[in-house]
């Protein structure tokens, strides 16, 4: 009776820190923003959909 105890309480230990550990959140990215990228997004949200594509081009083009 008392490994029963023990297994049911060594695996709810272990779900509890999984499931804590998957809940932690990530600090965002407020701090870090890409200039271009957000011209980008500006120009989506305007319509402007070929100068949205001209920015990104040039954003991600291979050197």
């Amino acid at each position: 009776m008392k490994s029963r105890i023990s297994h049911a309480l060594m695996i709810a230990l272990f779900a509890a820190g999984t499931a804590w550990a998957a809940d932690t959140p990530s600090p965002s990215p407020d701090g870090d923003k890409d200039k271009k990228l957000e011209a980008a997004r500006e120009a989506i949200a305007k319509q402007d959909w070929s100068g949205a594509q001209g920015i990104l081009r040039k954003r991600w083009r291979p050197t």
